[in-house]
């Protein structure tokens, strides 16, 4: 039911009313396998909430319990959840630990969903790292899996990372132009709100490269819209950090 209430419902509340619920009985009955995934699954809502220390904490108490038990797929899992955090809270070093450690599971256990969870997160660390190769051989993959697996929203977000990629590659403005023009075309090709929140925003900072301030304030406009439509609906962090973000850019 808890996760009726988290993935479904997006009622964050009552979903970790039901996990603590389950937690209580699964303590009861020692199943330590049913708890290290409620506790990844707390540490989800606690992570969509922006609450990263207290998520954190209940990530470590699941990865304890799934090493313990070796649990490959917990433990990938639960890795890689940790590893996004702490690449959000640009803590490299600990985040590629974690990165790697899910992402070499995953391949090893052959999870496909799961590496097309966290392969993009490796890509954006070696983007931060200047790691370009490295980068464009991430993206390649979580892009054929995305496309294997079908999942139409994964395919286009590793096609906006691919995108950002490619600018950030680019040696003259004419590329990036190009660069900016299969980006736009992007919106045309998905219904997401999400994602054409994702694609204003990194028009944004390309426009502004090219020293086009009112395109930029154009795409600064779009994505602060569709990231307020969407706080409205689901109070994810993430959609309140850019929002804020954006409130405060000045073009």
């Amino acid at each position: 039911m808890g996760e009726v209430f988290r993935s479904v419902k997006s009622d964050y509340d009552s979903a970790l009313v039901c996990y603590q619920k389950g937690l209580n009985i699964s303590e009861e009955l020692g199943d330590k396998g049913d708890i290290s995934i409620i506790f990844n699954n707390m540490g989800i809502i606690l992570h969509t909430r922006g609450d990263t220390d207290h998520a954190l904490e209940y990530y470590q108490k699941a990865l304890v319990i799934a090493e313990q038990r070796c649990e490959k797929r917990v433990i990938s899992y639960v890795a890689g959840n940790m590893g996004v955090i702490h690449f959000e809270n640009k803590e490299y070093r600990r985040a590629e630990k974690l990165l790697e450690k899910a992402v070499g599971i995953s391949r090893e256990l052959n999870t496909k969903p799961q590496l097309v969870d966290f392969l993009p997160y490796r890509a954006l660390l070696a983007l931060a790292q200047n790691q370009f190769s490295r980068v464009e051989e991430l993206c390649r993959e979580a892009l054929e899996l995305a496309r294997l697996l079908k999942n139409d929203e994964k395919i286009i977000a590793m096609q906006i990372l691919s995108h950002k990629i490619a600018f950030a590659a680019a040696g003259d403005n004419a590329t990036r132009q190009t660069v900016i023009e299969s980006l736009e075309t992007l919106l045309t090709e998905t219904n997401s709100k999400e994602q054409h929140a994702d694609i204003h925003y990194e028009l944004i900072a390309m426009h502004r490269t090219l020293n086009r301030p009112d395109q930029a304030e154009h795409h600064r406009q779009e994505a602060l819209k569709h990231y307020e439509e969407l706080y409205a609906k689901v109070p994810k962090f993430a959609y309140k950090k850019k929002i804020e973000e954006l409130q405060k850019t000045e073009i």
